[in-house]
């Protein structure tokens, strides 16, 4: 039994079938849904948090070389097991799983905090990704079974928003916590707040014994793909973690490089698309009430089009780091609408019995998008310096960490290397305008 039908207490599954909007006991749902909110920010938080600290990891446990792995098989654990995490909530329920995900991510968060050497801390955070992949798509499958399409584009609008203020909150809370109370306490934090949510779970959200459904497996998951009412969708989100990881991972560069500035400049200058996009996803809620998921969708990718059109103009240019921030906050309010319309489109035309799997597949697709894309854009990239400087390519390498000065003509090759870098993103962000007119229309209206 799903949760949704067994926070109101005992049911059977034809009373869900027969009842699609059963009335809930409004404490233990709000109970849930505390919950859910705070698996949300400690996945999202984590996924940030290590980034002000490793410096100070490095110097503690030294392994310099291995730094990309902290992160690298952290997203990878993650990535793999999003869609995993869904099949099996749709087959043993979802209380099951939310209970084996948090115990893995706090067990492991333990593990990252005891660990003596860099491979140690990189086998633990391994096997905290492979908690953290429950973690979101879990909550926001456990929210679309607890609210009606009218209250879940709003709840999961506040969900959205605060997965954007944990990611932006993390680095500083992660630089903060790493000088007043040394690097292992920003793991340590993840097991009080893990086992509050955990006790939460284990003792409010309660599913009838022998309600498990037997999920369609791998012909249901081909016809969840060949549906055109989940398909755009997840070609959309696909595009938008192109444009999501592309933003973050070559905007901080462009401006850190080829402009000269400083690292938290350059990091101040991606603020604001976090920030409209925690704002934006509370008012995408209410958008798609009034004019549903097509025209929802419609109006946020165009938004990312407009932003980077901005963003392409800004570096062909060479205009104000204003601009580009400008740019960015732009990207941020398309994002809100775009990865709502996404959302609950799947799960309004996904089978109650498939919920699970198909709410997991958007940010499955949007992270497996993100990291083939900046793979791609990074080729580019590559390969536009090689051409550009030669030999002097590795100096560059080293300019970059300020090791040494930047060769002759650095900033003026990587500027131009990052120009097909941001047409790109734009080709992408116009495909995800293609893919969101095809979405379902949607059939709801304003309350």
């Amino acid at each position: 039994m799903f949760a949704a039908a067994t926070l109101a207490g005992p049911m059977t599954d034809a009373t869900l079938l027969s009842d699609p909007a059963p009335r809930f006991d409004p404490a233990r749902r709000r109970a849930v849904t505390f919950a859910l909110v705070l698996v949300t920010s400690l996945s999202s938080f984590e996924s940030t948090v290590v980034t002000t600290a490793m410096p100070t990891i490095i110097g503690d446990l030294h392994g310099l070389p291995l730094y990309s792995w902290v992160f690298s098989v952290y997203l990878l654990g993650s990535t793999i097991t999003m869609p995993v995490y869904g099949r099996l909530a749709d087959v043993h329920g979802r209380r099951r799983m939310m209970l084996l995900a948090i115990a893995l991510f706090a067990g492991s968060s333990l593990l990252c905090a005891l660990a003596r050497t860099m491979p140690q801390l990189i086998a633990a955070r391994g096997l905290q990704g492979l908690g953290a992949g429950g973690l979101i798509p879990l909550a926001l499958t456990v929210s679309g079974d607890l609210y009606s399409m009218e209250e879940r584009a709003r709840i999961q609008g506040l969900f959205s928003s605060i997965w954007g203020v944990s990611s932006l909150v993390g680095p500083l809370a992660g630089a903060f916590l790493t000088v007043t109370a040394g690097w292992r306490s920003i793991f340590l934090l993840n097991l009080p707040l893990g086992l509050l949510a955990a006790w939460i779970v284990a003792t409010r959200m309660i599913e009838s014994p022998g309600a498990a459904r037997a999920a369609a497996g791998a012909p249901g998951l081909v016809a969840l793909l060949r549906r055109r009412a989940t398909a755009w969708p997840y070609v959309s989100a696909i595009l938008m973690g192109i444009a999501l990881y592309g933003v973050s991972t070559f905007v901080p560069l462009y401006v850190q490089g080829a402009r000269g500035g400083s690292a938290s400049s350059a990091g101040a200058v991606v603020t604001p698309l976090i920030l409209f996009w925690a704002v934006s996803a509370t008012v995408g809620g209410r958008l798609i009430l009034r004019i549903g998921f097509r025209q929802s969708a419609v109006v946020g990718a165009g938004l990312l089009v407009l932003g980077f059109a901005g963003l392409l103009a800004a570096a062909a240019l060479d205009a104000s780091t204003a601009w580009i921030s400008a740019a960015c906050a732009v990207i941020g309010c398309g994002l809100g609408p775009t990865a709502l319309s996404q959302l609950l489109a799947v799960q309004e035309d996904a089978p109650a019995e498939q919920r699970g799997v198909a709410t997991s597949l958007v940010p499955f697709f949007r992270t497996v998008g993100g990291s083939l894309g900046v793979a791609a854009m990074g080729a580019v990239l590559a390969a536009g310096l090689s051409a550009r400087l030669g030999p002097a390519l590795e100096s560059a390498s080293r300019a970059l960490s300020g090791e040494i000065p930047a060769p002759p003509g650095f900033r003026i090759a990587l500027e131009r290397s990052l120009l097909p870098v941001f047409a790109a993103l734009l080709a992408a962000a116009v495909l995800a305008a293609f893919a969101a007119a095809r979405f379902p229309a949607g059939r709801h209206r304003s309350r």
